[in-house]
């Protein structure tokens, strides 16, 4: 099992996203289901059901970040997958940069996706992928609403000023970045800084 997450519209369902496909857990009925992508390349099927990470959006959609399969729009009533690729190519297993690392929610109308191709911003109603910044990924937001990730050093997105601001008194490549309810300590080869 690669990710894990609460449905938004139902506190009842748990999705699962594993190295074979999509599981949906209901835990008042203690009941699963599996659901796999189907496509004609067999590569693309072994590669989109390979999920890395899940959203599941107050839309009642849940968007599926897989290991070069892009990104997957899974539609819960239908139970239809649709997909979208960040590197919008010919699908190439060796070659493509479409493996998705991590979603972040932002707003009704768009997401957070951090791929081989960088950082992207999905806009849900035109199906688009706008990228912010590539060779550099994105995994966890603040309680300001900043996101923070990683390229070759620490990064601090602010999204409502469209920045990376530096984040001081970090010098060389950070190793390890823990966050718990009180601090974040950023551990770097030559610093450790706790808060921001």
């Amino acid at each position: 099992m690669l990710a894990v997450t609460q449905d938004a519209r139902h506190d009842s369902i748990i999705w699962a996203g594993t190295r074979c496909g999509l599981i949906r857990v209901n835990k008042v009925t203690k009941t699963m289901q599996y659901y796999l992508y189907r496509h004609p390349d067999d590569a693309l099927v072994e590669a989109s059901n390979a999920m890395t990470c899940l959203l599941s959006h107050p839309n009642g959609r849940l968007y599926i970040g897989t290991w070069n399969g892009g990104l997957l729009d899974f539609d819960p009533a239908t139970q239809q997958f649709r997909q979208y690729f960040p590197d919008p190519g010919k699908f190439d297993l060796i070659a493509s940069k479409n493996n998705v690392y991590a979603l972040l929610e932002d707003g009704s109308e768009a997401f957070w996706v951090s791929s081989s191709m960088g950082i992207c911003r999905f806009n849900i109603p035109a199906s688009e992928f706008t990228r912010i910044k590539k060779d550099a990924s994105l995994h966890y937001q603040d309680v300001n609403g900043d996101f923070w990730g990683f390229s070759s050093y620490l990064l601090r997105y602010n999204r409502f000023k469209n920045q990376f601001p530096i984040v001081p008194g970090l010098t060389g490549r950070v190793k390890r970045f823990l966050v718990n309810t009180r601090e974040m300590k950023f551990i770097s080869k030559n610093t450790t800084k706790t808060g921001y």
